[in-house]
């Protein structure tokens, strides 16, 4: 996401950031402050150190979970860019029911509050993953998705009900995420490119964990 992309026209913002103590919220919230944004930021804060010994700035925090959101903590902003998930495979695998209840139902809730606080921009962080393996190669924002895991599913299930909410009120942006990868002050290792660095740095050898034959598209968590 470029700085000001989504976000442009408007004066100074108010901005929930939904999950900004997470691998991409922990990037993003410093580059929108630097932008002249006042940034809110909403987490569970189940990962509050990170690798720059707390060089991130200063900003209010609100430590809940996505699913006690009240219509409350959404008054006063102009947009929300909706990180908060599970966004790991083998969560969903363990327990479909719950990444469906975060991923999906809290995320149409939070929504829902927003429209009804008077929030203008909603930007929702979906997935690449929601096109599942495409036969047909590299595909767009017209391709026919193909969700195979718990967490994609909850992502096109979440697409689908926020155009529904859309109007000329309440703008929806969903981003169609690359997987992500570089450094970030909350790194994951469980990324493809993460996970090939490291493994190269600490095994002295680039392992493959699959046949070699997927691909996918790549960004860095900067973009």
């Amino acid at each position: 996401m470029e700085e000001g992309s989504c976000l442009e026209g408007m004066a100074l913002m108010k901005v929930l950031v939904t999950g900004d103590r997470g691998y991409i919220g922990s990037v993003l919230v410093p580059r929108l402050i630097r932008s002249g944004y006042e940034v809110v930021g909403l987490d569970a804060g189940f990962f509050e150190s990170d690798l720059l010994d707390n060089s991130l700035p200063k900003y209010k925090k609100i430590t809940k979970d996505i699913r006690e959101v009240k219509s409350s903590d959404l008054a006063g902003f102009d947009a929300v860019i909706h990180l908060s998930a599970l966004s790991n495979d083998p969560m969903g695998d363990i327990n479909p029911e719950l990444t469906e209840e975060i991923n999906y139902k809290s995320s149409i809730r939070l929504a829902r509050f927003a429209m009804q606080s008077g929030v203008k921009r909603f930007i929702f962080s979906s997935s690449c993953s929601v096109y599942g393996i495409a036969k047909s190669g590299v595909v767009d924002e017209d391709s026919k998705v193909n969700p195979l895991t718990a967490y994609a599913k909850s992502k096109v299930k979440t697409e689908n009900d926020l155009k529904r909410l859309a109007n000329d009120n309440f703008f929806v942006g969903l981003l169609r995420n690359s997987t992500v990868y570089g450094f970030s002050p909350k790194f994951r290792n469980d990324l493809v490119v993460n996970n090939l660095v490291t493994t190269a740095l600490v095994c002295d050898e680039i392992r493959i964990l699959s046949d070699g034959t997927p691909w996918r598209p790549l960004i860095d968590v900067r973009d």
